[in-house]
C-alpha cells in the first residue's frame, strides 16, 4: 500500500491501495500540480499479466479514487504526468507468449480513465522510460539500451529518433518548461 503523511499535524493522513500478494507498489508518483497521486504495481520481471490490473488514480487531498487505467505490464511501468495535471502516460513492456517484442507508451485523461493516445517501438528493452511535454502533446520513449523516439501522442506519428546510446544506460527523459526541448539522461556503467 501508499501511505500519505501530513507533515505539519506529523502524522499519516490516509493509506491507499492493497496490492494483490504476488505485487508490490512500484512507482508512487504525485502528478505536477499535487491534485492526483498514482500507484503502479510491480511484480518479478517479465511476468505478463494476461488481464490488465487496474491502476487507480487518487485525489491527493482526500485519498479517493478518481479514476485508472488498465496496467498490462506487471513487471512495474514507468509513468509521466502532463503538467496540467489532465493527462499520464504508462510506458510499459509488450510480451507475446511472455516473450519481450516491444514497448508501448499508452496515455489516459485523468478525469475519465479513457485513452488519450498509444504509441509503439518493436524491439527487446529494459525499463523504458517515458517523457510527456507539459502540454501532452509530445510523448517520448527512452530505452536503456535500444532507440528511442519522439512522438506526436494523439496520432502515433514518430517525429525525431534517438541514437542507440553508447556505453552508459538511458535512465531518464524530460521536456524544457515549453516543450521545444528534450533531454535525456545516461546512467553510470
Amino acid at each position: 500500500p501508499a501511505r500519505v503523511f501530513d507533515l505539519a499535524a506529523r502524522a499519516e493522513r490516509y493509506s491507499v491501495s492493497r496490492p494483490p500478494a504476488s505485487h508490490w507498489a512500484s512507482n508512487i508518483c504525485p502528478s505536477p500540480g499535487g491534485t492526483r497521486l498514482l500507484l503502479t504495481l510491480g511484480c518479478r520481471p517479465g511476468l505478463f499479466s494476461p488481464d490488465p490490473t487496474a491502476t487507480p488514480v487518487w485525489d491527493l487531498p482526500t485519498g479517493k479514487t478518481v479514476s485508472e487505467f488498465p496496467q498490462q505490464d506487471a513487471a512495474r511501468p514507468n509513468v509521466a504526468f502532463s503538467a496540467d495535471d489532465r493527462l499520464v502516460v504508462a510506458v510499459e513492456h509488450q510480451a507475446v507468449d511472455g516473450k519481450l517484442v516491444g514497448v508501448a507508451a499508452r496515455a489516459w485523461h485523468l478525469a475519465t480513465g479513457r485513452p488519450a493516445g498509444e504509441c509503439r517501438l518493436p524491439g527487446e528493452s529494459f525499463d523504458p522510460v517515458a517523457g510527456l511535454s507539459p502540454d501532452g502533446r509530445t510523448l517520448a520513449v527512452i530505452r536503456e539500451y535500444a532507440p528511442g523516439a519522439v512522438f506526436d501522442r494523439a496520432t502515433g506519428q514518430v517525429l525525431t529518433t534517438t541514437a542507440r546510446p553508447r556505453g552508459r544506460p538511458r535512465t531518464s527523459a524530460v521536456f524544457s518548461p515549453d516543450g521545444r526541448v528534450f533531454a535525456v539522461g545516461q546512467g553510470s556503467d
